[in-house]
């Protein structure tokens, strides 16, 4: 992942875990919260609130299911 990429999500209002976050979820087009984590850095435990907040947001888009899918807007 690019660091300029997430220097610019950050300067658009992004945290840095929500930047690391959407990053990945762009490259990857759908992912559970496990294959977040993995390829983003950000520890798993925190990977679901950021999620949910980026939802509220309008950010990103969750489908409830076994496994959750999570994917960026």
């Amino acid at each position: 992942m690019t660091r300029k990429i997430i220097e610019n999500l950050q300067k658009l209002g992004f945290t840095r875990n929500e930047a690391k976050i959407y990053a990945v979820l762009v490259c990857l087009k759908q992912a559970r919260a496990s294959e977040i984590a993995e390829s983003s850095g950000v520890p798993r435990s925190k990977v679901y609130g950021t999620l949910r907040g980026m939802e509220k947001k309008g950010y990103v888009r969750i489908i409830e299911g076994e496994p959750t899918l999570f994917f960026a807007v």
